[in-house]
């Protein structure tokens, strides 16, 4: 009988050197959660949206009003975590059946105020019950601690993401420049 302590776990990740020679398409941070994320908007997230006729887009720009409304376009953009064509689909989506409205800034005729209408209020109070009982279905699978390690890894990781020099030849696209293939994940 060996008297040896159990090692921890080695993940892709534990001798990680800085040229990520050692990666795999599938142990790429960006693969891992767009992964989980897909899974979880098709089996969880759509499921509770359906009986609403909402799609995930037109659920996030709908949370953003009910938290941020009046706001102007592009917070609502920002807040939404998607780029700002599919928010304005969303919106349209939304305003066309009367859950959200979108009207001119009186105070700069180029921009947009948009608000959550009343409809709209009830909706959200309607489906968010629905989508905190499974996002917490979700988590409950880590235990507390785990839990409070994932969030703040997590939000380390979004500052972090942004402070990342693009290589050069990597500099993102003007209006009108060529669109080159989307990088693998």
């Amino acid at each position: 009988m060996s008297d040896a302590q159990p090692s921890t776990p080695s993940t892709p990740w534990s001798d990680l050197e800085a040229s990520g020679s050692g990666l795999d398409i599938e142990h790429f941070l960006t693969f891992l959660l767009s992964r989980l994320g897909n899974e979880a908007q098709r089996l969880v997230t759509s499921r509770y949206l359906e009986p609403f006729a909402l799609s995930v887009s037109e659920w996030r720009t709908l949370s953003g009003l009910a938290k941020h409304s009046p706001t102007p376009f592009s917070q609502l953009v920002a807040v939404s975590s998607a780029d700002k064509a599919l928010v304005s689909r969303s919106l349209q989506e939304l305003a066309r059946r009367g859950l959200a409205k979108v009207d001119p800034d009186p105070d700069n005729g180029k921009r947009k105020v948009c608000r959550i209408t009343p409809a709209g209020r009830r909706l959200y109070r309607r489906v968010m019950p629905g989508a905190q009982r499974r996002q917490a279905e979700i988590l409950l699978h880590l235990d507390r601690a785990e839990r409070d390690q994932l969030y703040l890894l997590l939000e380390k990781l979004r500052p972090a993401i942004g402070a990342i020099p693009l290589p050069a030849g990597d500099a993102p696209k003007t209006a009108g420049a060529p669109s080159a293939p989307a990088p693998a994940q």
